[in-house]
C-alpha cells in the first residue's frame, strides 16, 4: 500500500489539555523546524511513508484558510518521495466552534475540502487522509471525562456520533476535490476483561468488545445511523491504533493487563477480528512500546505481520507512533521515551538521540521485509488462458463494492515487471484479466478509451448496465493508477541514477 511497510508517525495533537493549556505537539517536538532532517533520518532507516498533520486550528481562521504552516511539510514530502497519511483533525479545532453543534460538521467539511484541494495540488501519487483521528478516544477524553476541550462530562456517546457525522461529511468533501483519495479511518482497537465472578461486568465486557469498540467504524460504514450517509466506500481503509495500555480489566481503567496475563489477547487476533467484521484493507495506524520494551515490540510486530499476511489479512502497513519522543499532554515537563529517537534538550534545540536497540531491531526486521510486506507466490486468473503465476508483492489497490477491483503488483520472479490485475463483475458474470508492462502503459495513456464497458466487451460482455457512479469511480481509480505509475517510474529512475553513481 505504501512505499515502505513501516511508517513513521509524528505526534501532532493540538488543543487544550485538562489544565486548559494549549498544546501543539508538532511545535513542542520542533518537527516543524527540522522536518527535512527528520525525513533524512527516516530514509536512513528504510522508512518512506509517514503520518503527518494539517493542524486545523492553525489553518482555519474563521473560515478563511492559511496553509503556510503546511507548506514546509508538503515540500519535504516531495523532496524525499514519501507517502503521507494527512491527519486533518487531531483533537484540536478552532476556538469558536462547538463540536456538539450542527454547524460543526458544515465547518469541518468546508475545511476538509480546502485541505484536500491544497494537498492534491502539491501531491505526487495517491493522497491519503484521516479526517478525524481517534474519535472514540477523543469522545471519551473530551466528552466524558473532560481531559480535552470542550471539557464536557457525561456526553461521550453524543460526541462520538457527532464526530462520526462530521467525518462522513468530511470524506465526501475530500472526494469532491480529490476523487481518488484514500481514506484511513483511525480509531483505537481496545479490549476489556470482566472482573472475576461478576456476571454484570462480563456482560459489559461483551458489549464493549463486540459493539462499542467498533461503533465509529460501524457508523462510517453505514451499519449504524444510516441517516448519516455512511457506506462501505466511506470506510475504505481501517486504521487500528494499539498500545500496551489498550487492554484492561473493568474497574481498573488506567492499569493495563500485565504482559503475562493469560487474559491478554494478541494484537494479531484483534486485527483479524476487525478485518472479518469489515472485509477491507487494514493498517496498524499507531503502535509503540515504552523504554526498553521498544526493541522487543518491533520483533513482535514483525511476527504479527507475518501471521496476518500469511492468513490472508490485507495488512497494508504498521506505523511506529510516535517516531519521536514527546512531552506528555497533561504534564508538559515530562517526556516519553516511546520513539525511534528520544529528544534531549541541547541549549536552544531538541537533539534527536537514536534508541539503538530499537533501530537494530528495525534493521533486523527489514532484512525479512519481503515476507513482512506480503511478497508471496500469486496466481492471477486470466480469462481463456492459464493463470499468471509469479512471486510478487501487491503495491496498489482500488476497488468498488465488489463490482470491480484494480490491483498493481511488483513481480520479481520469474522476471521483473509490473502487473495490473483487473477483476470485473458485470451482468452476472465475472471477468478476470492480467495486463503486463506494455498493456499497462496503454491503460494509463488511453484512459478515455478504456472504460468499463470496453473492458467487458473484450471478454464478450456487451450488455453492461449503465451505472454513472461506478463509471466515475472507475475513471477516478484509473487517474490514481496513472499518478501511481508516474510516481513508481520516477522512483525507478532515481534508483537507476543512484546505482550508476555508486559504481
Amino acid at each position: 500500500m505504501f512505499r515502505s511497510f513501516f511508517l513513521a508517525g509524528f505526534e501532532c495533537a493540538t488543543g487544550y489539555n485538562m489544565h486548559g493549556e494549549w498544546i501543539d505537539q508538532i511545535a513542542a517536538t520542533e518537527h516543524d523546524l527540522h522536518v527535512d532532517a527528520d525525513y533524512d533520518r527516516l530514509v536512513e532507516v528504510g522508512i518512506h511513508a509517514v503520518r503527518e498533520a494539517i493542524r486545523w486550528p492553525l489553518v482555519d481562521r474563521h473560515g478563511r484558510y492559511d496553509f503556510s504552516t503546511v507548506e514546509p511539510f508538503v515540500a519535504a514530502v516531495r523532496r524525499h518521495g514519501f507517502d503521507v497519511i494527512w491527519d486533518l483533525f487531531h483533537y484540536g479545532y478552532p476556538d469558536e466552534l462547538d463540536p456538539f453543534a450542527d454547524e460543526f460538521a458544515d465547518r469541518f467539511a468546508a475545511y476538509c475540502r480546502a485541505a484536500a484541494r491544497f494537498v492534491a495540488s502539491h501531491a505526487e501519487g495517491t493522497c491519503y487522509f484521516t479526517p478525524v483521528n481517534e474519535p472514540s478516544y477523543f469522545a471519551w477524553a473530551a466528552g466524558e471525562v473532560g481531559r480535552f476541550a470542550p471539557h464536557a462530562r457525561g456526553r461521550g456517546a453524543e460526541l462520538k456520533f457527532a464526530l462520526a457525522r462530521a467525518a462522513i461529511r468530511g470524506i465526501e468533501a475530500i472526494w469532491e476535490e480529490c476523487p481518488a483519495a484514500r481514506i484511513v479511518n483511525v480509531d483505537p482497537i481496545c479490549r476489556v476483561v470482566p472482573r472475576a465472578n461478576d456476571a454484570e461486568s462480563a456482560e459489559h465486557a461483551r458489549r464493549f468488545n463486540t459493539r462499542w469498540v467498533y461503533e465509529f467504524w460501524d457508523v462510517v460504514a453505514g451499519l449504524q445511523r444510516p441517516e448519516f450517509g455512511g457506506s462501505k466506500r466511506h470506510l475504505d481503509i481501517v486504521g487500528l491504533n494499539y498500545y500496551w495500555t489498550n487492554q484492561w480489566e473493568l474497574g481498573a481503567e488506567g492499569v493495563p493487563l500485565a504482559d503475562g496475563d493469560p487474559r491478554r489477547v494478541p494484537l494479531a487476533a484483534l486485527v483479524r477480528d476487525a478485518w472479518r467484521r469489515y472485509r477491507t484493507e487494514v493498517v496498524v495506524a499507531e503502535t509503540s512500546a515504552l523504554g526498553e520494551a521498544r526493541a522487543p515490540w518491533i520483533h513482535e510486530l514483525s511476527e504479527t505481520a507475518g501471521e496476518l499476511l500469511r492468513g490472508g489479512v490485507p495488512l497494508g502497513g504498521i506505523c511506529l507512533y510516535p517516531i519521536l519522543g514527546m512531552p506528555e499532554w497533561h504534564a508538559r515537563e515530562q517526556w516519553t521515551r516511546m520513539g525511534l529517537w528520544d529528544l534531549e534538550r541541547d541549549q536552544d534545540a531538541l537533539r534527536r538521540v537514536a534508541c539503538a536497540p530499537m533501530v537494530e531491531a528495525l534493521h533486523a526486521v527489514q532484512e525479512r521485509v519481503p515476507a513482512i510486506a506480503g511478497e508471496r507466490w500469486i496466481s492471477l486468473a486470466r480469462t481463456g488462458r492459464e493463470p499468471f503465476e509469479a512471486l510478487g508483492r501487491l503495491v496498489w489497490q482500488r476497488s468498488r463494492d465488489g463490482s470491480f477491483a484494480l490491483r498493481l503488483f511488483r513481480v520479481d520472479r520469474p522476471c521483473r515487471l509490473w502487473v495490473l490485475a483487473v477483476s470485473l463483475r458485470v451482468a452476472g458474470r465475472a471477468v478476470d484479466h492480467v495486463w503486463t508492462a506494455a498493456e499497462l502503459r496503454m491503460i494509463v495513456d488511453d484512459r478515455e478509451r478504456w472504460t468499463l464497458p470496453r473492458v467487458a466487451a473484450v471478454h464478450g460482455i456487451d450488455d453492461v448496465l449503465e451505472d454513472h457512479q461506478r463509471d466515475r469511480d472507475w475513471s477516478a481509480h484509473q487517474g490514481a493508477l496513472a499518478q501511481e505509475a508516474a510516481s513508481l517510474a520516477a522512483g525507478e529512475r532515481r534508483r537507476r541514477v543512484l546505482r550508476r553513481a555508486l559504481r
